[in-house]
């Protein structure tokens, strides 16, 4: 009779208190194990996104300057004097002077006309078209160091750039005298 008895309580909790049970636990714990599942990929997912666009960011500049610099090179083999980014900004410049006075486009000559006797003239040349990358960020004895490896038509693209920006003497000095060697 105890096998019989065994066996009938086995089936009971086989078969009710078991599924009752697991029933009573699933609709308590469910919700949270479906929260823990959902903050994971959430985070997961913030950081998959962070650092897609952290790529795409640094992707973009880092193929804008690659291909900048082959356009100087293309530029120097077609025996252009200076850089083609440059001739192209030069260009855009006098395009904005039509009979002396401002057309609708922008300012004459680089110069902002609504700013008075403080006006600034504005770099003809663009900081990225220049072969030294990020020069903007350098200080005149870093950007010293790197001018013995430009040519002549860098070195003559740096120093207008240097004399519209910063015309800081100590690589205006030093990138005359290498142009004129």
């Amino acid at each position: 009779m105890t096998d019989k008895k065994n066996s009938q309580d086995l089936a009971k909790e086989l078969f009710v208190y078991i599924p009752v049970g697991l029933y009573l636990v699933g609709k308590q714990e469910l919700p949270k194990v479906a929260e823990k599942g959902r903050s994971f990929v959430d985070s997961q997912l913030t950081m998959a996104k962070t650092i897609g666009e952290f790529v795409v960011t640094f992707g973009s500049q880092e193929a804008e300057r690659r291909l900048l610099a082959q356009v100087r090179k293309l530029g120097r083999r077609w025996g252009d004097s200076k850089p083609a980014a440059t001739a192209e900004a030069s260009e855009s410049t006098q395009a904005n002077q039509v009979d002396g006075s401002p057309n609708e486009s922008g300012p004459i000559n680089g110069v902002d006309q609504l700013s008075g006797e403080n006006a600034k003239v504005k770099p003809s040349i663009i900081v990225d078209s220049l072969a030294i990358p990020d020069y903007d960020s350098l200080s005149a004895s870093q950007v010293v160091q790197r001018l013995d490896a430009l040519d002549r038509a860098d070195l003559s693209a740096l120093i207008e750039y240097e004399k519209q920006t910063r015309a800081r003497s100590t690589i205006l000095n030093r990138a005359i005298s290498l142009s004129e060697s």
